[in-house]
């Protein structure tokens, strides 16, 4: 391990695709700008797993090491359609097994890193799965001097649905885990403003370590790509996956259902375009929307963003049952590069992402529960199409605050600062 080398530990990295792998792909992208080395431990290419091979090239200069090869995908998927609860049993038993020994593997590759004369400055392991966390105790019981930073992406026991969706021991049992992760931590960086605070409410004695580390957007790939001219249609993109408990298309959908239903005369000019894995009913919605609606597969990192700069709106839509309060997607600061106004079909309450639609006036925002609102959202959609006339709002600051380049400066910053190192230059 080079000089400045810290230990990043993944679980999705290219050429693995998406915004699983993003966060850590790009961090490791621009720390060597800031006189940082990372080294990269993830776990295998998934079976299933949408390939970047665009991604995965500009880790070239990356060193990755897989200590643990086995995919228990290949074992399970087989089984989905034809014993799907064979499949879940499977993955119950397994999966723990599964987990606990690829945390055991990572462990005893920074051993023997260590053992080599290689120790690193810190290391930096972000979460979710969550099971990552339980090399957090392990490793700096053995290694106490290695500074350890826990990025968390997603929020875990602070999940508003967290104890209703597991069993009571499970909840003490994951309570327990990441208390311990986040007790034995020198820095916590959280992807929303919301998780950090909900997290500094609920380990008042560990607030000082909680730190926001937004998702962002990688400032080279919108470099050079072409500047918008509207269409013939009126194209509303969504980039991602859609379909997954709380990332429901079917209030849109449905109001796009009813919109076309008032507005006849509209449909040969309206074209809603889905970009990534689409979990629900494509057959339905294609019986019942027509050309209206279109579905593609997921696209390499520098395709989608050019699709996102071709748009006349894109697209952000979740529901109020699932992580609503705390979440505030990858795609959202894709979009904001990409400088196309947004049509967001959210909850009314406070959301991470919320907050930032309205603190930069980044487009027409629907309530994901009121149909009405949809459907005055897409007039005001369509107008504003049909006269040419689109915000035009001043995002020089989110763009430099957003910027992935900025943001692996300010990891940089944390490295130096848990190491107690010079500042970053």
């Amino acid at each position: 391990m080079k000089k400045g080398g810290v230990l990043l530990i993944t679980y999705k990295f290219p050429p693995s695709g998406g915004s699983t792998a993003i966060r850590a792909a790009l961090f490791a992208k621009y720390l060597p700008f800031f006189d940082i080395t990372p080294t990269v431990v993830a776990g295998p290419f998934m079976a299933g797993d949408p390939r970047d091979e665009g991604m995965a090239a500009e880790m070239k200069g990356v060193a990755v090491h897989r200590p643990w090869k086995w995919d228990l995908s290949r074992l399970t998927a087989p089984l989905e359609k034809r014993l799907p609860i064979i499949r879940r049993l499977l993955n119950f038993f397994f999966g723990t097994v599964y987990w606990i020994s690829w945390t055991y593997a990572v462990r005893g590759f920074l051993m023997r890193l260590v053992g080599q004369g290689e120790k690193p400055n810190a290391v930096f392991l972000t979460a979710p799965p969550f099971a990552l966390l339980l090399l957090a105790e392990t490793l700096k019981r053995k290694y106490h001097d290695i500074p350890l930073v826990l990025d968390m992406r997603d929020e875990w026991t602070i999940n508003p649905f967290f104890e209703k969706v597991r069993s009571p021991w499970k909840s003490r049992v994951e309570a327990n885990l990441e208390a311990r992760a986040f007790r034995f931590a020198d820095k916590i960086t959280c992807a929303t403003q919301p998780i950090t605070e909900d997290y500094m409410r609920k380990y008042p004695e560990w607030a000082r370590k909680f730190e926001t580390l937004w998702n962002g957007y990688d400032p080279e790939a919108f470099n050079g790509i072409a500047c918008y001219r509207k269409t013939p249609a009126l194209s509303i993109v969504y980039a991602g996956s859609l379909g997954q408990p709380g990332l429901s298309s079917t209030p849109f959908l449905r109001a796009v259902e009813k919109w076309l239903s008032l507005h006849p005369d509209r449909k040969k000019q309206l074209r809603v375009k889905f970009y990534g894995k689409f979990f629900e009913d494509r057959e339905y919605w294609t019986v019942r929307l027509g050309e209206c609606i279109e579905f593609h597969p997921h696209l390499p990192y520098r395709e989608i963003v050019q699709i996102c700069r071709q748009a006349d709106f894109l697209l952000l839509t979740f529901e109020n049952t699932f992580r609503g309060k705390h979440l505030a997607p990858c795609k959202l600061f894709e979009y904001i590069a990409a400088r196309r106004p947004m049509l967001s079909v959210i909850p009314k309450g406070e959301s991470g992402a919320r907050a930032l639609i309205e603190q930069y006036r980044l487009g027409t925002i629907a309530d994901v529960e009121k149909e009405q609102e949809i459907l005055e959202a897409l007039d005001r959609v369509w107008t504003t199409w049909q006269a040419g006339d689109f915000p035009n709002p001043d995002l020089t600051e989110p763009l430099e605050r957003f910027s992935r380049k900025n943001l692996a400066k300010r990891l940089a910053e944390i490295f130096r600062e848990v190491s107690r190192g010079p500042a970053c230059p």
